[in-house]
């Protein structure tokens, strides 16, 4: 099992279960979204500790390991001018695909650490309304590596979507963000 999904998955599962607690307390047209959100949430998170309990412990070699072995083991070869071969022992194979394996691991789950921080952090600061699509652009050409038109043309799509149907449709007010609330309140009044 590994130790840091499993620990963010704790993490958001206390967050999605406060929300749903105090929201609880909520008037029943002030609880709807985030009842709408928190309990799904919530129902993931228990299957995502379900499923890393279940599956197994150890870290297995990646399947490219070996074909990286061998053209390591065929250019050096070839500047040497003859064969060389290695001789790598197997324990000592799957220890360093462990160690890599691990260190990708932990800087994965860092990287996604600062997308989610920085996504709450856009939404408290600047608003739902801007954070959001800002977020997705980034997110879609940093991490998924899509390009400039894709990452734009989802993020407006995506915005429009969530505008129409919770703006719209449900009237649902998102948080306008503190900053921008205050620079709204000085330039309006």
């Amino acid at each position: 099992m590994n130790s840091g999904k499993f620990t963010m998955t704790l993490v958001m599962l206390a967050i999605f279960i406060a929300m749903v607690a105090i929201a609880s307390q909520y008037p029943p047209p002030a609880r709807f979204m985030p009842f709408l959100i928190g309990i799904p949430a919530i129902v993931l998170c228990l299957l995502q500790l379900y499923l890393d309990f279940r599956s197994p412990g150890r870290i297995q070699a990646p399947a490219d390991t070996m074909s990286e072995i061998k053209k390591a083991q065929e250019e050096i070869s070839r500047i040497a001018g003859r064969r060389i071969d290695f001789e790598i022992a197997p324990e000592n194979l799957a220890a360093a695909a462990q160690a890599t394996s691990r260190s990708q691991t932990v800087h994965r789950e860092m990287i996604m650490w600062v997308y989610f921080l920085g996504l709450v952090g856009g939404v408290l600061l600047f608003g739902f309304l801007l954070a959001l699509p800002v977020f997705l652009v980034v997110f879609l050409r940093h991490w998924a590596k899509t390009s400039w038109r894709f990452a734009f043309g989802l993020s407006a799509a995506a915005s429009l979507i969530l505008y129409l149907v919770f703006i719209q449709g449900l009237h649902v007010v998102p948080h306008p963000g503190f900053v921008t609330d205050y620079l709204l309140e000085r330039v309006v009044g």
